[in-house]
């Protein structure tokens, strides 16, 4: 089931069921999150010990500040990233791992680059 909801910019988006749109950003963070993840238990597995250290040190400082900053942006600033912030590319992600890719563009991209 899906609403329509008004974005700043007067795009409208669509909600699935209450569920958080799969944005650019949100997106980035999840990949961040398990890129640092895996790299670290492979380097646990492989018996360094100083290397996940400074994987921690790095991620935890870079990546942190940027995601935090990315984080207070989206909710405080009007977008000039939608690609970013605005564009819910659920439906494309969701073809790509069904195998169904009739369409390219999700229909909030549709619906953002006819605007």
């Amino acid at each position: 089931m899906s609403h329509q909801h008004q974005q700043p910019h007067g795009v409208p988006t669509y909600v699935r069921g209450g569920h958080p749109r799969m944005t650019g950003y949100r997106i980035l963070v999840i990949a961040l999150t398990t890129g640092f993840g895996l790299s670290k238990a492979k380097l646990s597995y492989d018996g360094y010990s100083t290397a996940p250290n400074t994987l921690d040190w790095l991620y935890g400082v870079v990546a942190f500040l940027i995601i935090y900053w990315l984080g207070i942006y989206e909710r405080h600033a009007m977008h000039s990233m939608p690609w970013l912030f605005e564009i819910d590319y659920f439906v494309l992600i969701w073809r790509f791992i069904t195998g169904k890719n009739s369409r390219i563009l999700p229909s909030s991209i549709i619906l953002y680059l006819h605007c």
